[in-house]
């Protein structure tokens, strides 16, 4: 048997070299959210509760939610209440939500977008701890009455901003350290899916109504044979 020798392959160590050179992204965890109930119920809203990961030196963010379903209208069927949509309670990132604001808008007809931001007004940065200060908002849904279909809930991250109060040269805000994590591991995760807690059924007559029908149609059928009976008798004579 013959073995070769790692050592007579050049190349090998070269692209060992290489990816030590290449920077590494870190799994930083992902912007979760959770849905208060596994299904909804037509007509009735519902919350969703937005969480970040741990961040180091959090000054302001920029999230954006997107609402989706493949029946139904955005923004008519199903859409974000954004009167109804609040800052966390308890738990929330900065000390105050003075300036938290969340706004939607349509983006098709069948996905709606809510943005999510807030800034600390003092300018300083916290470091977001979960289970301490890792909660941002509670989100609520609302469907119409007859809106029977699944909803889809998810982080777009094209528009995600996590900035730490620090500027760069071009006076732009640095993201935190832990922002290209999060950016993976939140457009690696799973849509939210949230079914219908009812389905659409078809009207059933009132009894009221078959009896209706039915007195009708004994009456037609009645009418037929004895004109068939008539008929006979005429062709007989």
């Amino acid at each position: 048997m013959q073995i070769t020798s790692s050592v007579h392959k050049p190349w090998l160590w070269l692209a060992i070299g290489l990816s030590l050179l290449l920077p590494r992204v870190a799994s930083a965890g992902m912007i979760t959210l959770d849905v208060s109930d596994t299904k909804f119920t037509p007509g009735t809203p519902f919350t969703v509760s937005v969480e970040l990961p741990a961040l180091t030196n959090l000054a302001s963010y920029n999230i954006d939610i997107l609402l989706s379903s493949s029946t139904g209208t955005a923004g008519t069927d199903f859409f974000f209440d954004g009167g109804a949509t609040t800052a966390a309670p308890t738990n929330y990132v900065f000390p105050a939500a003075d300036w938290f604001d969340a706004t939607s808008n349509l983006d098709s007809s069948s996905t709606e977008r809510l943005t999510l931001s807030d800034f600390d007004a003092g300018f300083l940065g916290y470091d977001v701890v979960p289970g301490v200060n890792n909660s941002l908002a509670q989100v609520v849904v609302s469907t119409l009455p007859g809106f029977t279909g699944e909803l889809s809930l998810s982080i777009d991250t094209g528009g995600l901003l996590l900035d730490t109060p620090d500027f760069a040269p071009n006076f732009s805000f640095i993201p935190v350290v832990e922002f290209d994590g999060t950016v993976v591991d939140t457009s690696a995760s799973s849509p939210v899916a949230i079914p219908s807690a009812s389905t659409a059924v078809s009207a059933v007559p009132e009894p009221t109504s078959l009896s209706v029908f039915a007195i009708i149609g004994m009456a037609v059928t009645y009418s037929r044979r004895r004109h068939r009976n008539v008929t006979r008798e005429a062709m007989s004579v």
